[in-house]
């Protein structure tokens, strides 16, 4: 392959790469945390965290979660599971630090903690909707 071949289908690839992040959607966008809420739920089943907001995502970027006994987790949009049920022992202490977002809800749903029993649990998040 000659080199004006080459060149022209390198330069062929960075306008594909260029045109594709360019794109205007959510995805594409850089999101950063700017609200912080509490949690505070002891309630078996869900309980919401974040409200829903018509139209909006909520991005999850960082969870400080503690529980008073044993009892699973589950992080879900709405009603929809964004993990597994996750086992979390008496006193025990989950801690995600702030990085890129963990989770993404679908638009216009709540952030959403289902317990798998009547435990306290307690702690914080931190997130961006847009």
């Amino acid at each position: 392959m000659n080199s004006n071949r080459l060149l022209t289908l390198f330069l062929a690839a960075i306008l594909i790469c260029a045109s594709a992040f360019s794109s205007k959607s959510a995805e594409a966008q850089i999101v950063t945390y700017n609200q912080r809420a509490v949690i505070s739920a002891s309630s078996s089943g869900d309980n919401t965290i974040i409200a829903a907001q018509a139209g909006k995502r909520i991005y999850i970027f960082g969870i400080d979660l503690s529980t008073a006994s044993v009892t699973t987790v589950t992080f879900k949009s709405a009603s929809t599971a964004m993990t597994g049920a996750m086992t979390m022992n008496a006193y025990s202490k989950a801690l995600l630090p702030t990085g890129p977002a963990y989770w993404i809800t679908t638009a216009g749903e709540a952030f959403v903690i289902n317990l798998g029993g009547a435990v306290q649990v307690s702690g914080t998040v931190w997130y961006a909707v847009q």
